[in-house]
């Protein structure tokens, strides 16, 4: 609500209309994926096979069914596909699905990630790096103590070996 929709939430706990909001420039449709996270539910065989692949494939059928059934009229007015986090991976699994499909591909304009994992191996790898850099009060002085008792060793994007001890 406070980045995107039309209403703003104030210090005073009152809500006001957000002069800013992203929905008076565009239309837009957030899906929560796969199956069943958040607030999405299926039928129960919805959830015996979940995968990347299965998840773009959902998403990708569900925007073509909004832009085909239920508002064909948004479609010239092009496709963007964003996402965080997780999204590095689900993005890039649903463009590859856009792009094969004749109906979609033309709408497609371009695509945003923030903070998006690619790697779980690189982000497993960077995690404590990280950890140490921005991590700040109590929890900082845990790291350290774990530092100094510890000896730590581990790879960054497989070019920074670090090793604490």
């Amino acid at each position: 609500m406070a980045e995107h929709g039309p209403l703003h939430m104030n210090e005073d706990d009152t809500i006001s209309m957000n002069p800013h909001a992203w929905n008076q420039k565009a239309n837009m449709i957030y899906i929560e994926a796969p199956v069943g996270v958040g607030y999405s539910y299926g039928a129960e065989d919805d959830y015996e096979v979940i995968s990347d692949d299965t998840t773009s494939s959902d998403n990708r059928d569900s925007i073509k069914d909004f832009f085909t059934r239920l508002f064909p009229q948004y479609l010239n007015n092009g496709l963007y596909i964003s996402g965080e986090s997780y999204a590095g991976i689900y993005v890039p699994t649903l463009i590859s699905k856009i792009v094969d499909d004749p109906i979609l591909k033309p709408a497609f304009r371009g695509a945003a990630i923030g903070n998006g994992l690619y790697s779980w191996e690189r982000n497993q790898n960077s995690m404590i790096f990280f950890a140490k850099v921005t991590v700040h009060s109590n929890l900082t002085y845990h790291i350290n103590y774990m530092y100094n008792i510890y000896c730590i060793s581990y790879t960054v994007y497989d070019i920074h070996h670090v090793t604490f001890c």
